[in-house]
């Protein structure tokens, strides 16, 4: 069979259109209505009249079978994917026929209202449109598979702007089911950063004036008294991840303290920093 051509909707070789979607979902409630109706099966009586039999009866079953070009089912899922970057998965298809398939990758329509499907550039302008997307210029957007073959396309993109679950609805346009949706699924997801003092979370941390010693140091004659040796107050700050994502503390800086002496600045200093991944 010869890959779909012309100039007409999703079916035809043309940009995928609202009415293209709409034609595919009467034909998922026809399939639906016709299995919950007479079953996965059909069955029929065959009436021979031969010389030796007169009106011999043979009962004949064949069961009722959609081809699928999606071996791995009709949805992708993609990793746990960090906010604000983008992970990639390709579609893998499958053509069970005894002839080529032309198989197609193709995003959402546009709204009724007007314009056209949006499809990005470049990956840098597709993180700034949507979640997911099929980059124009993917190298593998269409192909023929061979008889009983395996091929893969894209790549899909999932580029979540929040943390959060996301799905969307691909299609697939080939010459074996016409037009097939695909669902995409991803999850975005983030690390939240939470600094905990006794078990309390806190924006702050607070040390009281009982740092400095003044309450049994002597007196100088009439004169006030003379201030004692410094009495460091130590406090013990535990960093939580509480986000879906870990986070890896490279290094613990006091702002502003210079670069010889990172850890150290105007009294205050932090030692004894454990750095590991949170998960």
């Amino acid at each position: 069979q010869a890959p779909p051509g012309g100039r007409g909707g999703g079916e035809d070789g043309g940009p995928l259109l609202p009415r293209d979607v709409q034609r595919l979902w009467e034909r998922e409630a026809a399939w639906r209505e016709l299995v919950e109706r007479r079953g996965d099966s059909i069955e029929a009586v065959v009436t021979l009249q031969t010389d030796m039999a007169v009106s011999h009866a043979v009962r004949v079953r064949a069961s009722l079978v959609r081809p699928q070009v999606l071996p791995l089912g009709d949805a992708v899922t993609f990793p746990l994917t960090q906010a604000g970057s983008a992970s990639l998965e390709a579609v893998q298809f499958h053509n069970p026929s005894d002839h080529p398939v032309f198989v197609q990758l193709l995003p959402p329509p546009a709204p009724a209202q007007g314009g056209a499907p949006h499809e990005c550039a470049s990956a840098r302008e597709c993180l700034g449109s949507s979640v997911f997307l099929v980059p124009d210029r993917s190298i593998d957007k269409a192909a023929v598979v061979p008889p009983h073959s395996r091929a893969s396309l894209g790549p899909v993109l999932f580029a979540p702007k929040y943390p959060g679950k996301a799905t969307a609805t691909l299609y697939i346009r080939n010459n074996l089911t016409v037009l097939q949706p695909l669902t995409v699924v991803g999850v975005g997801g983030t690390g939240e950063i939470e600094f905990l003092v006794q078990g309390k979370p806190v924006t702050t941390v607070h040390f009281d004036e009982s740092a400095f010693n003044h309450g049994n140091a002597p007196m100088v004659g009439d004169g006030p008294p003379r201030l004692g040796p410094l009495i460091p107050l130590l406090h013990r700050v535990t960093v939580s991840n509480t986000g879906s994502l870990s986070v890896s503390v490279h290094s613990v800086r006091l702002a502003g303290a210079p670069a010889s002496s990172p850890n150290a600045w105007r009294g205050f200093a932090v030692s004894n920093a454990e750095l590991h991944a949170l998960g």
